[in-house]
């Protein structure tokens, strides 16, 4: 187990006090945050969006310019905080310190990680696909938990991808880092024990479910076209090539917007629609409970909270997802879907 050497900081020690208290830390995962810094995945430039519910801020978050060269307390204090930040604008062609017209990369609220780490329940030498590299950061964590040779992540973008293998092999921490399309699930591997999305879907790809072992777990932020905030939904792959679990947190994350894959240089026409800036709220809050029927298959195994709905693969369409204040965001990466897709047998091609 590799374990990073850096300087703590006040700040640092203060956000993992939060992140215990909050619930959104484990004890379980405590040492992981202790040896991963958030700051050594952040660029020296970068925009933590401020939550418009701060006092005499405009209606809606906004980003502002940190450099860590001419402010560095401001900055390790923004890297530090339960904030999103972004890392990249515009598919990488913004240029200059102001804020770009659409993020395209960033760094998600640390309680955001967290939880979806908690909810994908990967341990010591389980492999692991890491779909939406992003700063790295995630690909870190789950290295240093489960073993860096066991841990695969890939990004569409190869600049976003060659940043972060450079972090990672700085802080000695070799995950295999691939620039590919993040929704075909690396088919030239093995089956992995967990599979980890860090950007929102509107289907599950047949390929995640192939991708995983029986008994291995698949953690999605999930969502609809009908409203941006989603669920992460853990689903558990079962013998037979289906997949099911039940709504779980309630998130907000960039959604694919590229329809190049890799090697193809992507283009401001080639989106479907714009990734919002993720909202930062309370990590705290659960979503609110919805009433539909539950399925049958389900009624023994679902946890009383934060949701009782159940995803099944198959199954039609899914149940209407729990509504809360969203949190959390990263990579947009992708093919990109022009139409909505139900969730059908063994997930969506």
């Amino acid at each position: 187990m590799t374990v990073i050497a850096h300087q703590e900081r006040p700040s640092r020690t203060e956000l993992g006090r939060c992140l215990m208290e909050s619930g959104a830390l484990s004890s379980d995962w405590a040492p992981a945050f202790a040896a991963v810094d958030r700051a050594a995945f952040l660029p020296q430039v970068m925009w933590p969006f401020i939550p418009a519910e701060q006092p005499g801020e405009a209606p809606h978050s906004r980003a502002v310019t940190v450099d860590r060269s001419t402010d560095p307390a401001a900055w390790y204090g923004y890297a530090d905080s339960d904030l999103s930040v972004v890392t990249q604008w515009d598919d990488g062609a913004h240029r200059g310190d102001h804020p770009g017209t659409v993020p395209t990369s960033s760094s998600s609220q640390p309680s955001v990680v967290f939880r979806l780490l908690a909810a994908l329940d990967a341990d010591a030498g389980m492999r692991v696909l890491d779909a939406g590299t992003g700063t790295g950061e995630t690909a870190a964590l789950l290295a240093h938990r489960c073993g860096a040779a066991n841990v695969t992540t890939i990004d569409v973008d190869p600049a976003v991808s060659a940043a972060a293998q450079e972090r990672l092999c700085t802080l000695g921490l070799y995950a295999e880092v691939v620039t590919d399309d993040a929704l075909a699930g690396r088919p030239d591997r093995g089956p992995c024990d967990r599979l980890l999305c860090t950007f929102g879907v509107r289907s599950i790809p047949r390929a995640w479910v192939e991708r995983a072992r029986p008994g291995g777990v698949i953690v999605a932020p999930y969502g609809t076209h009908l409203q941006q905030p989603a669920a992460a939904a853990p689903l558990t792959v079962h013998p037979d090539g289906t997949a099911s679990g039940p709504f779980a947190t309630a998130v907000e994350f960039m959604k694919p917007s590229r329809t190049a894959r890799c090697g193809r240089t992507p283009s401001s026409t080639s989106r479907s629609g714009r990734a919002r800036p993720e909202r930062p709220c309370n990590p705290t809050s659960s979503p609110r409970r919805t009433t539909p029927a539950a399925s049958p298959s389900r009624t023994s195994r679902t946890p009383p909270t934060p949701d009782p709905t159940a995803l099944r693969l198959p199954g039609g369409t899914p149940s209407p997802i729990a509504r809360g204040r969203p949190y959390g965001g990263r990579k947009s990466t992708g093919r990109a879907s022009s139409t909505s897709k139900a969730l059908g047998a063994r997930g969506t091609p």
